[in-house]
């Protein structure tokens, strides 16, 4: 049996305001905490809505930034107990590119995201975010299922610091059939 030690000092999660991106992101913090990494908090905004809000005079780059530390504080609080506070990046463009754009600026080493499995045709003319990523990714990528277990999830972020690794490592394990990091290529 391997028993290989990483260490992560810049996680980058990927957050589209869903709550399965919630669930990544606490997982996120969970382990940015444990490695005491770098947290780095990312948005991709359409294009086309940012320059629709730009005809209206609203920046709407500005508005993510604010409703993304929002969700930062109440997803993870005591955030700033560990230094630095995490970062919040938005950019603009095609997500997956966008995540693996910023992974490799930022010399990331862990990409968090949740997966919404698209279905249909949608899934073949468009493609899945997550799935761009773990097929583009040369780093690990932590993929969070959407749970059916929300409580379990919750307690991980309201306990202390310790017991919050404790429990994502045993919530992970638990449910170590759905929730994968990968590396690709192998």
């Amino acid at each position: 049996m391997r028993t290989d030690t990483y260490t992560f000092l810049t996680i980058l999660c990927a957050v589209d305001f869903s709550v399965n991106s919630g669930d990544a992101l606490r997982y996120a913090g969970v382990l940015a905490q444990r490695f005491r990494a770098r947290l780095l908090v990312l948005n991709v905004a359409d294009p086309l809505l940012v320059t629709a809000a730009r005809t209206r005079m609203l920046d709407l780059i500005v508005e993510i930034q604010k409703d993304l530390r929002k969700l930062v504080d109440v997803t993870l609080p005591g955030a700033g107990s560990w230094r630095p506070a995490p970062d919040i990046i938005v950019r603009t463009g095609e997500p997956g590119r966008e995540i693996l754009e910023v992974a490799d600026r930022e010399h990331v080493d862990l990409v968090a995201m949740g997966t919404y499995g698209m279905t249909g045709v949608r899934k073949l003319i468009f493609g899945s975010t997550t799935e761009r990523v773990l097929r583009n990714a040369d780093i690990p990528v932590l993929t969070v299922p959407v749970s059916n277990n929300r409580a379990r999830a919750r307690s991980v972020s309201t306990t202390s610091s310790e017991t919050r690794a404790r429990d994502a490592t045993s919530l992970m394990n638990s449910r170590s059939r759905r929730t994968t990091v990968s590396v690709f290529p192998a």
